[in-house]
């Protein structure tokens, strides 16, 4: 799974996309030197591609934005989707749903200066009992 970010679609989208893994012979791969999707379908299927990005990383509550870029049903064969412009090259992702599967990829990445908040790793956590038996 690539790009985890707090996107709440985002991550439902992520979570689905493991959940469908091997869902379908469809193949989806993004190219981020053209910011293109390359589509391969086995049969004629609705393809829905969301693009997601951070607009605000300021605490408690960092923003975000989506947008529809395709929802289509699309004939069997090779499609290319080209990332609208307006997807900012950081702290961006898409998601394309063939059917049932789900593809995410990272268009751009977090910047440094946020990831560098996120601990490296967490601390151990002590199992609390929430009611007494």
């Amino acid at each position: 799974m690539q790009g985890l970010a707090g996107i709440a679609g985002l991550i439902a989208a992520q979570v689905e996309g493991v959940t469908s893994a091997g869902a379908g012979d469809d193949s989806a791969s993004y190219d981020p030197a053209t910011r293109t999707l390359q589509l391969v379908l086995r049969a004629p299927a609705r393809v829905v591609v969301d693009a997601w990005w951070a607009t605000s990383f300021t605490p408690p509550e960092p923003a975000s934005t989506s947008m529809r870029v395709v929802d289509a049903l699309l004939d069997a064969g090779e499609h290319a989707v080209a990332v609208p412009g307006e997807v900012p090259t950081v702290a961006s992702f898409v998601t394309v749903a063939v059917g049932p599967a789900v593809h995410a990829f990272t268009v751009g990445a977090i910047p440094p200066s946020v990831t560098r908040l996120a601990p490296a790793t967490l601390p151990a956590v002590e199992a609390v009992a929430t009611h007494r038996g």
